[in-house]
């Protein structure tokens, strides 16, 4: 098993409160991640073009998120520059005159001094990396599978749109494929840290990493480009037509003739489909650690996903289908790895993961 840090000894016997030196190092951990994440996020990268139009194509028409990003992005921000100085406050604490609520409070802080830095890091700027990392191999791709991929599917896609069409239809699906991955992928860590479930929200950690990772390489064997650009009246050009949309409501015609014409891989990473992966992935490694109701809510997000992304013209069939067997071995990898972000500190009980409460079951 892969750990990442080790469980400590108490100070003396029968003591569970993590030491003075401890609590130092922590602090000194995750300030310097936090810094480390935030400084370089700053940096200046060669694709950000690109990225800014992956960004158009995700929130276009579901602006009205925007505020719940920024709640939530800011809790997490919130919670990572509290912890250090409550961490100090263990260090200049008088010892022996603890109060039990405090012992809590910077045991709780102690176990969790790497994993807030590392989830806020996910959950903000490391897509952004991920993309410059597809579009620099991009310039290497010369190949490409949409044509096969729509002669099969396009006539299903465009009966699928003719059918259930309709400006209620593209208001929620474009709210759900825009912001539900990223809600369930930055707000299943706070929900596990409520819960005291450093093993599992360790594990769920490593798993939406593995995800976003391991799929560039898939992207770039097996280049696969959005339905919607295919369509002649948003200037497609390639080797295949439909008259598949981009069913997000009041679309910029201009802005995507410019995406299709010039920054045509920033809808190219479609196989297998992130949107259904990072859903899938969580519901599973929380079914698999016993949080069944909401493991199973994820799970129905997943499905519901998959279908709000070939309804909007962004993802094909297959590629959801692909994100099922992606899911289950990011899953799989996940639990084999073992990371261990979680700073152990010894309970009387022999263990540092206690019963699941009344809530997190």
């Amino acid at each position: 098993m892969l750990e990442l840090a080790q469980p400590n000894q108490p100070e003396s016997a029968g003591e569970s409160t993590a030491t003075r030196r401890q609590c130092a190092r922590a602090a000194l951990l995750s300030v310097s991640v936090l810094c480390i994440g935030i400084v370089v996020g700053q940096v200046p990268l060669p694709f950000d073009r690109e990225y800014s139009a992956v960004i158009y194509l995700m929130w276009s028409g579901s602006w009205a998120w925007g505020p719940v990003i920024l709640l939530v992005r800011s809790v997490f921000l919130l919670a990572c520059l509290l912890v250090p100085p409550i961490l100090v406050l263990r260090v200049v604490w008088p010892s022996g005159r603890e109060p039990a609520f405090w012992c809590g409070a910077w045991n709780a802080c102690y176990r969790y001094a790497l994993i807030l830095p590392v989830a806020y890091i996910l959950a903000t700027g490391f897509s952004r990396y991920v993309a410059n990392l597809v579009y620099f191999g991009a310039s290497y791709v010369s190949w490409d599978f949409t044509p096969y991929v729509a002669a099969l599917e396009s006539p299903l896609l465009e009966m699928l749109q003719r059918s259930t069409d309709s400006a209620r239809a593209r208001a929620v699906c474009s709210g759900l494929y825009s912001a539900g991955w990223y809600l369930s992928m930055a707000t299943l860590v706070p929900i596990l840290i409520a819960a005291n479930k450093p093993s599992v929200v360790s594990r769920l950690l490593t798993a939406q990493f593995l995800t976003a990772v391991i799929a560039v390489p898939f992207f770039l064997v097996f280049p696969l480009f959005e339905p919607w650009t295919l369509n002649p009246v948003y200037a497609a050009a390639g080797a295949a037509t439909s008259h598949v949309q981009y069913l997000y409501p009041s679309p910029n015609f201009g802005e995507l003739s410019r995406i299709a014409r010039d920054a045509r891989w920033a809808a190219g990473s479609c196989l297998p489909s992130l949107h259904v992966a990072f859903p899938l992935v969580g519901g599973l490694v929380l079914w698999e650690s016993r949080l069944r109701l909401l493991g199973g809510g994820f799970l129905v997000l997943a499905a519901i996903t998959g279908y709000t992304t070939v309804f909007l013209g962004r993802h094909w069939i297959i590629d959801v289908v692909a994100a099922i067997p992606y899911g289950l071995g990011i899953t799989w990898a996940s639990k084999r790895l073992g990371v261990r972000m979680a700073l152990g500190v010894t309970h009387g009980r022999g263990h540092s993961d206690p019963p699941l409460s009344s809530v997190a079951e």
